[in-house]
């Protein structure tokens, strides 16, 4: 489990939160593709992805650049994430 961590992602557009585990080594990028992937399935339909999709820091609004990895990025177990 040291090449993957658990964070909370929080879904403003439909108030929901999602728990997730995320590979170390995958980019922002290719996690914003999963997680929305995945909380599309998992919502129903009610989230829609576009092209326009965003990772943030929960508490500070930071904006993850997308071509930096998870471990760059300095995510960690618990981090508090927002897909927007």
């Amino acid at each position: 489990m040291e090449n993957q961590i658990l964070v909370e992602c929080f879904v403003p557009s439909i108030n929901q939160s999602y728990d997730a585990i995320l590979p170390m080594d995958k980019t922002i990028h290719e996690v914003l593709e999963l997680l929305s992937k995945s909380i599309c399935e998992l919502s129903g339909g009610l989230f829609i992805a576009d092209e326009d999709v965003l990772l943030s820091d929960r508490n500070s609004g930071k904006v993850y650049d997308i071509n930096l990895t998870v471990k760059e990025q300095g995510l960690t177990n618990g981090s508090k994430l927002m897909l927007i």
